[in-house]
């Protein structure tokens, strides 16, 4: 084997490796941006994604899983509202965009409930703490670079408005047990 043979093996290793690098900080730099948040709504929660970026975010598939190993596909759902199957609630709505466009700043809220009780809604924020959002693309560029993304901050930010400077859980007034009653009888 020559120099000559040797220079092009490095040269072909080099090229492999800058083609590569350019196709992740083109993923990152001129993909989608894509935003997952879960915040309190009236007597609730919401999961919201968002298109942060300046380009049209193409969905291929939005799935979920409780599980903390984001590798194990096995774990993942498509349906969000089965993990708060076994919570009474007052209202449920969920969205499945698949195969949809987020243009660029735009939202959608992928599930929204509702709580008769504030005991309810802490369950709920209990399950938001352990789940995490894998989010699919169409297109070249982020066809092969899902975002993932755990909504333990955002439980971690909630539960710090819900208590006070003891640690202990705030009544909320919206769901006081007087205002309940009047509703429901």
């Amino acid at each position: 084997m020559g120099i000559s043979d040797i220079l092009s093996i490095i040269a072909i290793v080099v090229s492999v490796i800058v083609f590569v690098l350019n196709r992740r900080l083109d993923s990152y730099l001129y993909g989608p941006k894509c935003r997952i948040c879960a915040y309190s709504v009236p007597k609730g929660l919401m999961i919201q994604i968002g298109n942060g970026g300046n380009r049209v975010m193409h969905v291929k598939r939005i799935s979920y899983t409780i599980c903390s190993d984001i590798k194990n596909l096995d774990d993942y759902t498509y349906n969000l509202s089965s993990l708060f199957y076994n919570l009474t609630c007052e209202t449920r709505s969920e969205t499945r965009p698949v195969d949809e466009d987020l243009f660029p700043n735009s939202k959608q809220n992928l599930f929204t409930t509702t709580f008769f009780s504030q005991e309810e809604m802490l369950k709920a924020w209990e399950i938001v703490n352990q789940i995490t959002v894998k989010v699919e693309y169409n297109g070249l560029i982020k066809k092969f670079f899902p975002t993932y993304r755990s909504l333990k901050y955002d439980y971690e930010t909630f539960m710090d408005v819900m208590k006070d400077g003891e640690g202990n859980i705030r009544q909320l007034k919206a769901f006081t047990e007087q205002e309940r009653k009047q509703k429901h009888y």
